[in-house]
């Protein structure tokens, strides 16, 4: 799917701060590891959104999809709608890659 360039550069901006929350997970210094991995974690998925919202994949005034009751589990017919209005590729245990 050809992204906008806002969406493009957003996506790209997630990207490199899920990079750095890995090598920050991955380093072998302990100081401030949560909390540097949790504040680039947060900062990719508000880029993954921004740009999901930018390139109009995801509706935020969706009025058909009815509200999940608090302590109830969304039924797989409202899951099946959410991935594919917004598009998420699901893989299969055969197609992961490990």
């Amino acid at each position: 799917m050809k992204l906008k360039q806002e969406a493009r550069v957003l996506h790209n901006k997630a990207v490199a701060s899920l990079v750095t929350a890995m090598t920050a997970f991955n380093s072998p210094v302990d100081t401030g590891r949560t909390t540097h991995v949790l504040l680039h974690l947060q900062h990719a998925f508000e880029m993954l959104l921004k740009a999901a919202l930018s390139a109009r994949v995801l509706d935020v005034n969706q009025h058909s999809v009815e509200r999940a009751v608090p302590g109830q589990a969304p039924d797989e017919r409202h899951k099946r709608a959410v991935l594919r209005r917004t598009r998420i590729a699901t893989r299969t245990r055969e197609q992961r890659v490990d």
